[in-house]
């Protein structure tokens, strides 16, 4: 396995959306009983009215063998989500499921697939967010073909364009998550050694079987957030990987993951990493993971979480943390470097006089 990534292209669009035929269409290929499906696809969204459309054209347009439904839920939108999800499922009544939440449920600490994947009635799960879309007709058909033909794995990924649109209308484009040039099956492992995202959420297609586990965890350990821990618990040790880039991820824009992240306040920032560390812990007992992937995955999410401080200039919970171990000296000085070596306005200064603020404690 490999890890990389294509340079940005500046200025050039993503792949663009697909476009559903009719209901009729779509499931004039199916075979069995409509249902009956084979895949649930599973779809979150929150104030993505300018976004739903694109993700469930995506979804509508696949061209498959077998019957699947899509499992959408808004999760209590303030803007016209809710409406332009209900308006699809008056046109796909056989296809589309729609889920209205009535209060805001992520707010008060609610993962958005403890909603959803119990109401799956596929063998196969696919994941899209709502902001995110499909760009390949047979995505769906392809990766539940992978599977069955890889009875070990319980997961199929596969890389995505990452795009983003700035202030100014330009484009910047990159394929992420490019572990392989080919077919390959990769430990779960291999998600414990790095310190960015494996998969996109997009690429998601994981066996059904594995929700159980996935609600007791996320019951019993509520962390923050969900991919890492979804695609340990749902790859049961190994992942199928197809090379082809088959979906956009949108990155950055208002609403977004990674806008709130960056947003986050230090004690925000700080009692997230404490949670999910803990929630870490508690996946010791899953298929191919071991006592080292746990310590190397801790030791990449505080670099993680000190880095994300430290731009915020978050000085008391850097000193937390610090206190907490694991972040000796050498290593608070080489993050102080590297952090004020970014091109952020203010950011060396905060960076040296959080190690001047740390330093009487070690």
């Amino acid at each position: 396995m490999r890890r990389g990534r294509s340079e940005e292209q500046v200025g050039v669009p993503p792949p663009p959306p697909l476009k559903a035929p009719n209901e009729s269409d779509v499931t004039s290929a199916w075979q069995g009983a409509r249902s009956d499906p084979l895949v649930s696809v599973v779809c979150h969204a929150f104030n993505h009215e300018r976004f739903i459309a694109d993700a469930l054209e995506g979804f509508l347009a696949q061209r498959t063998q077998f019957a699947f439904e899509v499992i959408v839920r808004d999760d209590a939108s303030v803007d016209s989500t809710r409406q332009l999800i209900s308006s699809y499922a008056e046109r796909y009544p056989a296809i589309v499921r729609p889920v209205f939440e009535i209060s805001n449920r992520y707010s008060q600490g609610v993962l958005p697939s403890s909603c959803t994947l119990p109401l799956a009635r596929g063998q196969f799960v696919a994941l899209c967010e709502g902001d995110d879309y499909w760009c390949d007709a047979e995505k769906l058909q392809r990766q539940v073909d992978l599977l069955v033909c890889s009875p070990r794995c319980g997961m199929a990924i596969h890389p995505a364009t990452r795009a983003h649109l700035d202030a100014d209308g330009v484009w910047h484009c990159r394929t992420f998550c490019d572990h392989s040039t080919q077919l390959e099956d990769i430990p779960v492992s291999a998600i414990f050694a790095l310190g960015t995202q494996f998969a996109p959420t997009s690429s998601y297609l994981f066996r059904a079987a594995c929700i159980p586990r996935w609600s007791s965890f996320a019951s019993a350990n509520a962390p923050t957030y969900e991919d890492f821990f979804l695609e340990c618990i749902g790859s049961q040790g190994q992942f199928a990987y197809q090379p082809q880039s088959m979906s956009v991820y949108r990155w950055g824009h208002e609403g977004s993951f990674t806008h709130s992240h960056r947003r986050a306040d230090g004690e925000k920032l700080l009692a997230d990493f404490r949670k999910n560390a803990s929630a870490t812990r508690s996946l010791v007992s899953e298929p191919g993971v071991s006592e080292r992937d746990i310590s190397r995955r801790d030791s990449i999410a505080r670099r993680n979480c000190l880095r994300s401080l430290m731009r915020i200039g978050a000085i008391p919970q850097i000193a937390l943390l610090a206190e907490s171990g694991g972040l000796d000296e050498i290593s608070l000085i080489e993050r102080c470097a590297v952090a004020a070596s970014e091109n952020v306005p203010g950011l060396a200064s905060a960076a040296w006089r959080v190690w001047r603020a740390v330093k009487p404690l070690r």
